[in-house]
């Protein structure tokens, strides 16, 4: 489908960005064999460590948060690392993608425990509530354990019990 769009004269863009906000790797590596414009989150998400360097060194604060989100949103740990490593800040929601919540909510979201230790190892806030529902990352992994099949309920469970432990020690 994105071949027959392409061919007829739809643009890549920076769409490789809007395919990854809907966890879909294959078809932003794909819009960007086809002509795409690579994104710092792209990068992060796809683990492209030389393109992120890149365009790290001109990303504006505002383009590290969106590209922080991103790769939480996707569960990319290694992605949510490197750009905390490069001034992105773990409680801060991206003004670009999703600010109701905060990187940390993302990842819970993703089912990645991976990544939301990365967060909660970098100083995200497991008790900060967003601003839809106004629930913590802890709520937000019960709500998913609840509303998914039995695969990713597995996952959520892991993450609760993770937040959990983490909650009570910031008491």
């Amino acid at each position: 489908m994105i071949d027959a769009l392409l061919d007829a004269g739809a643009s890549p863009a920076r769409n490789s960005n809007n395919a990854l906000v809907n966890g879909h790797l294959a078809a932003a590596e794909h819009l960007l064999s086809r002509g795409g414009i690579m994104t710092l989150g792209a990068a992060l998400c796809l683990e492209r460590w030389d393109e992120a360097e890149r365009l790290n060194t001109e990303a504006t604060a505002e383009v590290r948060q969106f590209s922080l989100v991103l790769a939480a949103l996707n569960g990319k740990a290694a992605g949510v690392e490197w750009i905390l490593g490069r001034g992105a800040l773990p409680n801060e929601p991206s003004a670009d993608l999703y600010p109701h919540g905060t990187p940390l909510h993302h990842a819970v979201c993703s089912g990645s425990l991976d990544t939301v230790r990365v967060l909660v190892n970098a100083g995200a806030d497991p008790l900060r509530t967003d601003s839809a529902w106004n629930g913590t990352p802890l709520g937000w992994a019960a709500y998913y354990e609840q509303n998914s099949d039995s695969k990713r309920k597995l996952r959520y469970a892991e993450i609760g019990s993770y937040l959990r432990g983490v909650s009570s020690s910031s008491d």
